[in-house]
């Protein structure tokens, strides 16, 4: 016991020997009565331990109808635990001095077999057994981790895509830099670029009265209402070179009222280098695209957001080792689910986003966009009907999903289908409710609503 660790002693020091797999067991079972008598079978097992056992099942599963009966001498299962008995035994005669007994002129070739059996043992285990073992895990772990990430990215992009929107307002995107020169553009009230330009209000060439008189000329011609920065590099230099203009302007004594803001500008670059910006704006180069996009981002987040592949968008959990197959339509479902829960701006909406509403291909959606950038801004929804290829039947299918924002009939800016206008407008007459202040009077609508009875209402 000398050689023997004194850790290992003062472990094993109240251990008994016992059947491993049924010690202290509240499942073992009873044991059963002596065997005495005479019993038919049709297959007799001499031995219930672990090939008597499974020779007993693999039996039982080729005939169910087969009776079998196990003869054991002393405990069932003593040697069927099933669980690692630390190492495996060279020996094909269960231990060396038996087999020399019994098979003496034939010893020397079963050790060889025996250790033949420990080699293929372990070379199947080393070069199959292991590797299958650890791809299966490692995928199953790979998978549990893809679907985490998948959720959270879906989440996050949610979010992000249900910003309310600053709808009705000129924006002025900047997209900041240094030695580059900050790009600036202007884009009006339903998301089309108007005019834009460069300018140089950081280092190294700080031409800052130059800047200002650029930012003063389309400011003027526009009336822009909000100034849109973009959060990447320079962006606190522009920030601050655009709050000391403002504040001059204030003291100059002008009377518009314009504001700030920072914009977080992700994915700006790769829309702007996307095969989508170059067909809106085939004639703008790609750095004048971005901070169109940095403008747009404010006046309708969910309309410019789903036209970034979404590993560029920043919100994602290792969104470019996931599944990219799975990760893509995780993102249709969320857009999906963000149009049917707050519809989509017929006036601000992307031809991106107005392919994810129901019977709106991308052709109808790229004549839409072109019929409101030549006539301007839809008044009602019945406009649509005139747009190239919308019929009766896809405006059936769309129009319940499409907003217009101070259209001339309130009922077009809800989620209200055209065919149950009238019943809507009866019920706010009972209701006493001004349809020309609908917005006004959700909260009262909502509260008489609850108190109702729908029955006596139909």
């Amino acid at each position: 016991m000398s050689d023997i660790d004194p850790k290992i002693v003062r472990h094993l020091r109240d251990a008994q020997p016992d059947l491993y797999w049924l010690d202290s067991d509240p499942l073992e079972p009873l044991p059963h009565s002596a065997l005495v008598g005479e019993v038919h079978a049709d297959l007799l097992i001499v031995g219930a331990g672990y090939t008597g056992l499974w020779a007993a099942i693999l039996a039982k599963e080729e005939d169910p109808n087969r009776s079998v009966v196990i003869v054991e001498m002393r405990e069932t299962g003593a040697g069927a635990s099933g669980r690692n008995g630390g190492f495996c035994n060279s020996s094909l005669t269960h231990g060396y001095q038996n087999g020399k007994r019994r098979f003496p002129d034939e010893m020397e070739i079963i050790e060889r077999l025996g250790w033949e059996n420990l080699d293929a043992i372990e070379d199947a285990f080393k070069r199959l057994l292991y590797p299958a073992l650890e791809r299966e895990i490692r995928n199953e772990l790979t998978e549990i981790a893809d679907e985490h990430a998948i959720t959270t990215f879906a989440e996050n992009m949610k979010n992000l895509l249900l910003q309310p929107p600053l709808s009705q307002k000129v924006i002025m995107g900047i997209d900041p830099a240094f030695r580059t020169g900050c790009k600036v553009a202007v884009i009006d009230t339903t998301g089309k670029y108007l005019a834009g330009d460069t300018i140089y209000p950081t280092e190294p060439f700080k031409k800052i009265a130059e800047a200002e008189k650029t930012l003063e000329r389309l400011i003027g011609a526009h009336q822009v209402d909000i100034i849109a920065i973009g959060n990447g590099t320079a962006s606190r230099e522009t920030e601050m070179f655009v709050a000391n203009y403002l504040q001059k302007r204030r003291d100059n004594g002008s009377n518009h009222e314009l504001f700030y803001l920072i914009v977080n500008e992700a994915g700006a670059s790769v829309y702007s280098a996307s095969t989508v910006a170059r067909d809106e704006f085939p004639d703008l180069d790609a750095a004048q695209r971005g901070n169109i996009s940095i403008a747009r981002r404010v006046l309708d987040p969910l309309a410019e957001l789903v036209k970034i592949d979404p590993k560029s968008v920043g919100v994602g959990l290792y969104q470019h080792d996931v599944n990219q197959y799975q990760l893509s339509k995780k993102l249709d479902d969320v857009v999906e689910s963000c149009v049917n829960q707050v519809g989509v701006n017929l006036n601000t909406a992307s031809v991106s986003l107005l392919t994810h509403v129901s019977g709106l291909s991308k052709t109808i959606s790229e004549n839409i966009v072109k019929t409101r950038e030549k006539n301007g801004p839809f008044r009602s929804r019945e406009q649509l009907l005139k747009v190239a290829g919308v019929g009766d039947f896809k405006y059936q299918q769309a129009v319940g999903f499409l907003r217009i924002p101070g259209a001339i009939n309130p009922l077009d800016n809800t989620a209200i289908h055209p065919e149950a206008y009238n019943a809507a407008k009866k019920l706010c007459d009972k209701f006493g409710l001004d349809l020309e202040n609908l917005n006004k009077l959700q909260l009262k609508l909502s509260e008489q609503v609850k108190s109702m009875n729908p029955r006596q209402i139909a």
